[in-house]
């Protein structure tokens, strides 16, 4: 392909589809999980829950980037 030739997208719209079913079911689940929040007062276990959660994917990804860096170290020091 040429510099000055453009590429043209051959793409179907069935992503944008099923992306759209995707967030529209999120979105009903939110819903629910809002309501049985409203129902049972659970506001606050769900925040402590959702903390404890974030925190876990947070140290999760700290571990996995520092076991890549320490992968990386060793194949250069090779």
């Amino acid at each position: 392909m040429r510099r000055n030739e453009k590429r043209h997208s051959s793409g179907t719209l069935l992503p944008n589809i099923y992306f759209s079913l995707q967030v529209i079911g999120v979105l009903l689940i939110l819903s629910l999980v809002i309501q049985l929040v409203k129902l049972f007062d659970l506001a606050f276990p769900i925040i402590l829950i959702s903390c404890f959660i974030a925190i876990g994917f947070v140290f999760y990804f700290l571990i996995r980037r520092k076991i890549v860096i320490q992968r990386q170290d060793i194949y250069h020091k090779k």
